[in-house]
């Protein structure tokens, strides 16, 4: 299942996958309320919302389609023949393009936003599965290529391949320090790609794979340098609080109660 926010209306569209009975729909929602539930094409798995048109695009991996849902009236206006299986999805506000992960081509199509149509078909072999954008590179991230590859795409060109941990699925961007989050469902890890572009538009990409056991390897390419490295996780313990301070103060409580105990014994004497 899948879940996008659309910021024209405030709604929150979610996947609902029915792929085992024949249909599929998406869900509706504001606030805490469901508000409509729309038919589109058979087991909707990822979700993406188009800003410059305000449609919302939805992967039908049984249907081998994408929906295309106008979030003015929640009518599904167009559905777009991809490759098969397609799951992950996203918007490249940069271009107007979506990217459509293929899961069963081992493609990624790409659908020109201002007149729905499919205007290539990426082969980035494996399963692809994930999608995410990078805004600080204009990059397209693609996930499952291969066993252990994230695809890099630039347009409609495949760039460089990633090795990162095993069945890499999910993978996110992080605009706080522009590192791209990798998902490994094999390895149980999560890969963390930095990246870096040039004036001479050649990238360099680092991975970092958070892991306790497992090791990587390195993979480079012609226009990509990418280094993988394992990193463990250490723990300290908080130093024991000193007790000599407690003493003292306890101590010199007891003198001044001593001190005054005398003094009042004296002071009563004739």
């Amino acid at each position: 299942m899948g879940v996008a926010y659309d910021p024209s209306n405030g709604y929150i569209y979610v996947t609902d996958n029915y792929f085992g009975i024949g249909y599929g729909l998406v869900s509706v929602i504001d606030g805490t309320t469901v508000i409509a539930t729309i038919t589109v094409g058979t087991g909707p798995e990822g979700i993406a919302y188009d800003p410059s048109n305000g449609y919302i695009y939805v992967a039908d991996t049984g249907s081998n389609t994408v929906s295309v849902i106008d979030g003015a009236n929640n009518t599904v206006i167009a559905n777009i023949t991809v490759g098969t299986w397609p799951e992950g999805i996203a918007y490249d506000p940069s271009n107007g393009y979506i990217y459509v992960a293929n899961s069963g081509s081992g493609t990624v199509s790409v659908i020109d936003g201002a007149n729905n149509t499919v205007i290539a078909n990426i082969t980035v072999g494996g399963e692809p599965l994930g999608v995410a954008y990078d805004p600080s590179n204009g990059y397209i991230y693609v996930t499952g290529a291969g066993p252990r590859g994230v695809s890099v795409i630039d347009g409609t060109t495949v760039i460089a391949t990633i090795t990162v941990g095993v069945e890499p699925v999910g993978v996110a961007y992080d605009p706080s320090n522009g590192y791209i989050y990798v998902a490994n469902l094999g390895s149980g890890t999560v890969s963390i790609i930095s990246t870096s572009v040039s004036t001479s538009s050649t990238s360099t990409s680092s991975v970092t794979t958070t892991t306790t056991s497992t090791s990587t390897s390195v993979s480079t390419s012609s226009t990509s340098t990418s280094s993988v490295t394992t990193t463990t996780t250490s723990t300290s313990t908080r130093p024991t609080p000193s007790v000599v301070p407690a003493l003292a103060v306890v101590v010199a409580v007891v003198v001044v109660v001593l001190i005054v105990a005398l003094l009042m014994i004296k002071h009563r004497k004739p």
